[in-house]
């Protein structure tokens, strides 16, 4: 299952990139009905994979864990019905066939049957106990898995209902990224406290003097909304973000934690410490690595949603403009004719922001950092131009160019985007990725 929702999570990741690199629309998630496709089976299956250590140790949530497992397999199903049928309107809309009817019939089908065996044999699935206490890990991974299938549940509604309503109506209707936002961001930011709270609570009940684990993460996380909110940082954006920080030096403690234990146990210098963790217990220390990606890869998307700047700017030829950290020079139009189409791009200097004060007047502004060439493919087939963006890309945040147009005099229509921390989101969920491949490879076991 890891390996499976590593990979996944991978696609789902590069999916993302690809949308936002190549399709020229400055965005990387829309709730798509097909990006919603791929993200059900892995909500599913990181719900199991949380109570299925739950199982490991305590015989606990056996029935609960078997419904998960037929879930994500359906909702994979789910996936491909929904690609493969041409019941979709998207542009990741694969084929239109007559599959649909056949593909739902098998779905119900595995549907049936796994209930039908699940409930014949749910005497070999009892619990073998009950939850050590109120306030333990485990029933914190018990609330993980509520919200966790919340946010499933609240994605496949805004994804079948169109459907559905379409289905019965005949009328087409629309559910947009207002729905989804307004009720998976409250959820999500739920599922990171509770993802910093099992990390910080131990196995079990709860050992005298096990809630100081919280202040120091507390603490920083307290400090690092009182340096963004002086930073400008205001609202939701600043709440979201004092969570995700909080959720971050929790992951960051236990790594703190475990490697001061093993310079106290076996006199090992710090960073040997560090690394020799996930030699003990790769699993743990590669489940924290995989929070810590999430948690930066949120990061990168509550940024890039809230602070994004996008404008449309009309250039002549060696004509100068400032863009949010940059001064942008348009040198002229590119055309290349290739086999199978025509390319018509736009060569943009990227100079240093103070550009256009520094550069005395009649002189050409500034030191260039950079070039970017946005351009359109004009296919004969196609009717409208193809764009294809310019991305220059930091930490810090993403400059991001789209060529709308080239006039007869060689002026050009630029818009112009800039997006901070938008790299974080492939930074973390790679991380994520590679985390769920560390934690099973083979390890001797101490």
């Amino acid at each position: 299952t890891i390996a499976a929702w590593s990979f996944l999570g991978a696609g789902i990741v590069l999916g993302a990139w690809w949308s936002y690199e190549v399709l020229g629309w400055g965005g990387y998630w829309a709730w798509d009905p097909v990006e919603n496709a791929a993200l059900l089976p892995w909500l599913a299956a990181t719900a199991f994979l949380h109570s299925v250590m739950v199982q490991e140790r305590r015989r606990l949530l056996r029935l609960w864990n078997h419904a998960l497992v037929i879930l994500t397999f359906l909702l994979t199903l789910f996936g491909t019905f929904l690609t493969r049928s041409g019941i979709l309107g998207s542009v990741h809309d694969f084929t239109q066939s007559l599959i649909g009817p056949i593909f739902l019939s098998f779905m119900a089908l595995v549907l049936t049957f796994s209930i039908a065996v699940l409930v014949a044999r749910r005497r070999e699935v009892r619990d073998g106990g009950t939850l050590p206490a109120a306030l333990s890990r485990e029933t914190i991974f018990l609330l993980n898995n509520v919200v966790l299938l919340a946010i499933a549940a609240t994605v496949f509604i805004g994804t079948t209902f169109p459907l559905l309503a379409e289905a019965a109506t005949g009328v087409k209707l629309t559910v947009g990224p207002p729905y989804f936002n307004r009720l998976i961001v409250p959820l999500g930011l739920l599922l990171l406290l509770l993802m910093a709270t099992a990390t910080l609570l131990p196995w079990g009940p709860l050992p005298r003097g096990a809630l100081r684990r919280f202040f120091w993460p507390a603490i920083g996380a307290a400090g690092a909304a009182g340096m963004l909110g002086l930073a400008g940082v205001r609202g939701p954006t600043l709440a979201a973000l004092a969570v995700i920080a909080f959720t971050a030096l929790a992951q960051l403690a236990e790594f703190h934690r475990g490697a001061q234990a093993l310079m106290r146990a076996e006199r090992r210098p710090y960073p040997a410490a560090l690394a020799a963790l996930f030699g003990i217990n790769r699993r743990r220390y590669a489940g924290y690595l995989a929070h810590l990606g999430l948690a930066l890869a949120l990061a990168g998307v509550a940024t890039s949603s809230a602070y994004r700047q996008e404008s449309d700017h009309l250039a002549r030829r060696g004509e100068s403009f400032r863009v949010p950290g940059y001064v942008l020079r348009y040198d002229g139009p590119l055309v290349a004719r290739r086999p199978d189409r025509l390319v018509v791009a736009a060569q943009v200097s990227v100079l240093a922001a103070d550009a256009l004060e520094a550069a005395p007047p009649g002189a050409p502004a500034g030191r260039r950092i950079g070039i970017m060439r946005p351009a359109e493919h004009l296919y004969p087939q196609q009717r409208s131009p193809i764009p294809t963006p310019a991305v220059r890309s930091s930490w810090r945040g993403d400059l991001y160019l789209v060529l709308l147009g080239v006039e007869q005099d060689g002026s050009a229509v630029l818009k112009v985007i800039s997006s901070p921390l938008v790299a974080w989101i492939w930074s973390g969920g790679l991380l994520m990725a590679l985390a769920g491949l560390v934690s099973i490879w083979p390890t001797r076991r101490r």
